[in-house]
Parts: C-alpha cells; structure tokens; sequence
C-alpha cells in the first residue's frame, strides 16, 4: 500500500491599500520660460531675479485642497526641487481625478507654469512610495504611503 500526501503552502494574499497619504513633492523639471518664450519674471527691475517664484497647487473638481509654500528665484539649476509636507495629504478615493499645477507667483497674481492632471486608481501597481507623473513640461514626484 502506497500513500501519498500533498500540502499547500501557504498563500499570502497581496496588499489592496485605498488610500495614500501625500507626504512630498519633488518638481524634476519645469519649463524654463513662459508660453511667450520669455522669462517667467521679465517685468522685474535690472538688478532682480527673472526666475520664477515657484509653488504647487494640488486641486480636485476646481478646488484647491492643497498649496505649497513659494520657493523664490528658482533656475532649473536649483532643480530637483523638494518639499515635505508638514502636514500630509489623505487621498481616500484612488479614482478621484486630482490636478496639479505649478505656478509662478508674481506680486499677489500667478502665472500657470504647467499642470499634471493624475488618479491614483492609475499608478497603485506594486503600491509604488514614489510616483512619477509627467505633463505640460512638468515632470513631478509625489512621495508618500499606501494604506
């Protein structure tokens, strides 16, 4: 009499995270001048920077959720540009269509310097902790973690 005998291993079934929490931003590449090819801060005096007085906006269904603080004169020398968010950003609903713009602040008015529109339903393969999204002439990363 023969017996055989079979066991399973043990599968481990894969993560199914729904949210991410933003806790960075890192601008990889910006455009280096305006829509009319000119400097972003052209009407500024002689002796002042001609760069632009960058910031992020993170928006959903044309409002604002999220802005980060002006970081002035910055040459695409100065890039990658990084910021930590003190407080992170929840996103709770990966298939939310998300906005993000970044813009050249000039004198209490800014300039679109280009925008990245992005869900995050379309980049949770491997729940990735740094997300690379590209448009406009834009190249940002968003940090951040699945859960």
């Amino acid at each position: 009499i023969l017996f055989f005998s079979c066991s399973k291993k043990a599968v481990t079934p894969e993560p199914n995270f729904t949210n991410f929490k933003i806790t960075g931003i890192t601008i990889q590449q910006m455009p280096e001048y305006n829509s009319t090819g000119g400097n972003w801060d052209s009407f500024v005096l002689t002796n002042a920077s001609v760069y632009p007085d960058v910031y992020f906006t993170l928006s959903t269904g044309g409002n604002s959720v999220l802005q980060s603080t002006t970081t002035d004169n910055v040459k695409q020398t100065d890039l990658p540009l990084s910021t930590n968010l003190a407080n992170a950003f929840n996103i709770t609903n990966l298939t939310t269509v998300y906005t993000l713009s970044l813009n050249d602040e000039d004198f209490g008015t800014s300039e679109n310097m280009g925008s990245i529109v992005f869900k995050l339903d379309d980049h949770k393969a491997g729940f990735p902790a740094s997300i690379s999204l590209a448009g406009s002439g834009c190249t940002v990363i968003i940090t951040g973690f699945w859960f």
